[in-house]
Formats: structure tokens, C-alpha cells, sequence
């Protein structure tokens, strides 16, 4: 947020955002893609802090998190809830 230029009054993540952009937009052990999709987040709401003043605010939700990235990179399947003999999740 702060290599954005953005404050706690310009931007909030709930938990479902986190969840979203840890379970849609990453896929690995570590966080360096998720702090590179939470910093593509802050760059767009940026923009729109510009655009429409300080005091522009926006919470981002699970719902809206769609909105900033675009489609989601990674879906959940069914063989990751269901647990097969002769099938490997990778």
C-alpha cells in the first residue's frame, strides 16, 4: 500500500479478498505472487485515488476482487474434494 501511495482511508481488504486471491490468483508454498496480486490491486485502486480525488475509498471484498484482476487463474476441482484411488493431484 505504501509503494502505491495509498492509506488505510483508500483501501481495505477483507478476509474473504485475502482468501480469494490466495485460492484464485496464486499457487505456491510461498507469498511472492500473492504480495505481487495484492500490489496489482493497490496500483488499480491508485489510479482511481488520482482520477477521482483523496478521498476516493473502496473496500475490497471476495466479490469485487474479479473486478481488479480479471478472471481468475486457477480453479478449485473436484479432485481436490474428493480423494480416488489411482488419482494424483499435483
Amino acid at each position: 500500500m505504501e509503494q502505491a501511495g495509498l492509506t488505510d482511508k483508500n483501501i481495505k481488504f477483507s478476509d474473504d479478498a485475502i482468501t480469494s486471491l490466495i485460492r484464485s490468483y496464486t499457487r505456491e508454498a510461498g507469498v511472492r505472487n500473492l504480495e505481487r496480486e495484492i500490489g496489482n490491486v493497490c496500483r488499480k485502486v491508485a489510479r482511481k485515488v488520482v482520477k477521482e480525488g483523496e478521498s476516493y475509498s473502496i473496500n475490497i471484498t471476495g466479490e469485487n476482487v474479479n473486478d481488479f484482476l480479471g478472471v481468475t487463474k486457477f480453479r478449485d476441482t473436484l479432485a481436490h474434494e474428493k480423494s480416488e484411488v489411482g488419482l494424483v493431484t499435483g
